[in-house]
């Protein structure tokens, strides 16, 4: 029987196998692709993942970028650069094969293209069913996305709330340099990558595109309960991106995904059984940014898996639920709080915008806030202190109050 068993071999299962594996438990991670495997994904890292990783990530990384491109719609934009990283672009199947790797460095035993269809609950510990295969452990992480089988066998969650999870459209462009460098130009000719992203187009989300090595990744996501028109307006963003740049391209590997919403206390465990990463949905409910939260709570489930096994005291790894509340929940709820008044109206985001123009202490918060820089708890008080100060009549119009 394994220590611990972990279900899904994206970033929070392998930061959380390799947790478990380093202090000696026998850790089993199950993955029903094999690596490196194709995953659709803007590739934006904050720069805190960088921080918050013992491991270096340089070889995987394809660019850094320190400035943020915001629009309000089609006809408002503006760019800001710092001296340091605002983001950093990687491609997932390589990020997420080198996380892997260091987890099977680290003890833990991998089995690829093993997908599990059921996870069961026994009197010492649990069980999860393969395609002909059967694994039994003594606890379990479901680390299997925003679609969990861990969640949905155990009965933690049965399915997602429309407004608690957002659909999203994208894909990959590639460009030739020429094409690159005419993109990443900016207002002076000057070569300047940038996270680009696009609010008003949708309700409830935006637009982004965002410059790799050798091509744009570009999409566009919104709430599932707005997401009736996201195709068309994926058609018609498109079009104006591809105008208004002079270039041409076809988008390669299209396809839709969901990506759940953080911000809510929501039942994250079962008996012997925990949730991270996009399982438990903590994503940023601004910008769909997951990568922070899935390899903070795979640390934090890994820790106390070994705990448990220590102690022999499976009510240990129940705790992971106050202890997620307190270190990611409270912060993604503020995000929330904030995502509520800037996605409330097309004119709020056009405010914010005009504000953050004229107001560097706002800008800055603005850059922070939508790269992830710095957590929105650390920023929501200070921010509202500030806009009431210099800005009141226009914090009261957003609902900052």
């Amino acid at each position: 029987m394994h220590d611990l068993i972990v279900v899904g071999g994206g970033p929070a299962g392998a930061v959380c196998a390799r947790t478990a594996a380093e202090a000696g438990l026998d850790v089993l991670l199950l993955e029903k692709e094999k690596h490196p495997r194709f995953k659709l994904c803007g590739g934006a890292l904050s720069k805190r993942v960088e921080d918050l990783l013992d491991i270096d990530i340089s070889p995987v990384i394809e660019r850094r970028v320190k400035s943020v491109k915001i629009s309000a719609g089609y006809d408002q934009s503006t760019t800001w650069t710092r001296d340091d990283t605002t983001g950093i672009l990687v491609r997932r199947s390589d990020f997420d094969q080198l996380l892997v790797k260091h987890a099977r460095d680290a003890g833990a035993e991998v089995i690829e293209q093993c997908k599990v269809l059921r996870v069961e609950q026994t009197r010492k510990g649990i069980r999860a069913l393969a395609i002909g295969d059967s694994f039994k452990g003594r606890l379990v992480v479901g680390a299997d996305g925003v679609n969990s089988t861990v969640a949905r066998s155990l009965k933690i969650r049965e399915r997602w709330d429309l407004k608690s999870v957002a659909l999203c459209i994208g894909g990959d462009a590639i460009l030739n340099r020429e094409s690159m460098n005419k993109i990443m130009k900016d207002s002076e000719g000057n070569l300047n990558p940038a996270l680009e992203l696009y609010f008003g187009l949708v309700k409830w989300g935006y637009a982004w595109c965002f410059p790799h090595s050798d091509r744009l990744n570009i999409g566009i996501g919104c709430r599932m309960d707005q997401s009736i028109s996201l195709k068309e307006e994926w058609e018609k963003f498109l079009s104006h991106f591809k105008k208004m740049r002079g270039v041409d391209f076809v988008i390669q590997n299209q396809s839709s995904f969901r990506v759940p919403f953080g911000g809510e206390k929501r039942r994250l465990t079962a008996r012997r059984a925990v949730l991270i990463g996009d399982a438990a949905g903590l994503v940023s409910p601004v910008t769909g940014e997951g990568i922070y939260y899935a390899l903070k709570s795979g640390m934090l489930a890994g820790n106390l898996a070994v705990q448990t096994v220590r102690e022999k005291n499976p009510l240990v790894f129940r705790t992971y639920q106050e202890r997620i509340e307190r270190s990611i929940v409270e912060e993604l709820s503020v995000a929330k709080f904030l995502a509520e008044m800037l996605f409330k109206s097309k004119n709020n985001i056009s405010m914010a915008v005009e504000i953050a123009k004229d107001d560097l202490t706002i800008r800055n918060y603005m850059i922070d806030f939508v790269t992830g820089f710095r957590p929105a708890s650390e920023m929501r008080r200070k921010m509202m202190k500030h806009m009431l100060r210099y800005h009141p009549l226009k914090a009261i119009r957003i609902g900052l109050r």
